[in-house]
């Protein structure tokens, strides 16, 4: 596992938690965080750690992957106080995986430029973002596309 890029997981929901599978089941170095612990014990038992914090997970990643439903949550688990970027190490990838509105990614109408605003100066590097929009989406099938 020592050549794969450590990946950290944010948001265990319907499609959070198999996403997650698929990148143990490919040999992925995995750390997961979700707000209800009770989600993440599939995962630790399948050979995930789980981090106490998003800041800590991100500390640990290459590539930190959110699933998250919402751009309050999304804003805050990325760029709020403890959050991915305030933790993630410069040059690791932020990859988010759900439908949100234009400002965060770049298929809508805003052409992520809040995304864009809020990660400035972290010295991270954004990947396609989200299943609606992204032809090669990697994590249904993680065919070692990191």
């Amino acid at each position: 596992m020592a050549d794969k890029q450590k990946i950290g997981w944010i948001g265990l929901g319907k499609m959070g938690i198999p996403m997650s599978q698929n990148l143990l089941k490919a040999g992925y170095p995995l750390t997961v965080y979700n707000r209800t612990k009770e989600k993440t014990k599939e995962l630790a038992g399948a050979g995930a750690k789980v981090a106490d914090s998003i800041k800590a997970l991100a500390a640990d990643a290459e590539v930190v992957i959110s699933m998250i439903s919402d751009d309050p949550v999304l804003e805050t688990v990325s760029s709020g106080a403890g959050g991915a970027f305030e933790g993630a190490k410069s040059g690791a990838i932020y990859r988010h995986e759900h439908g949100v509105s234009g400002g965060f990614s770049p298929c809508g109408g805003g052409g992520g430029q809040k995304r864009n605003q809020i990660s400035a100066g972290t010295g991270l590097r954004f990947d396609r973002f989200g299943t609606g929009c992204d032809p090669d989406h990697f994590c249904f099938r993680a065919k070692g596309c990191l």
